[in-house]
């Protein structure tokens, strides 16, 4: 599983580094879009938002 894990891993970064030479301007607008879209997708599908980042059980 790792091995599967670490050859996509080489194969997408390839693939993101031939994208970023050719279309930069493209891929920064989907990417901004994407961040600006998380947020409002959350809200709007209702999903728990807050973080517990020291969290222990039962302290929910």
């Amino acid at each position: 599983m790792l091995l599967v894990f670490g050859i996509a891993s080489v194969v997408s970064i390839l693939v993101t580094g031939a994208l970023v030479d050719r279309r930069l301007r493209t891929l920064t607008v989907v990417s901004g879009v994407l961040a600006l879209m998380t947020p409002v997708l959350l809200v709007v599908l209702g999903a728990r938002t807050h973080a517990f980042p020291a969290a222990r059980p039962g302290t929910e």
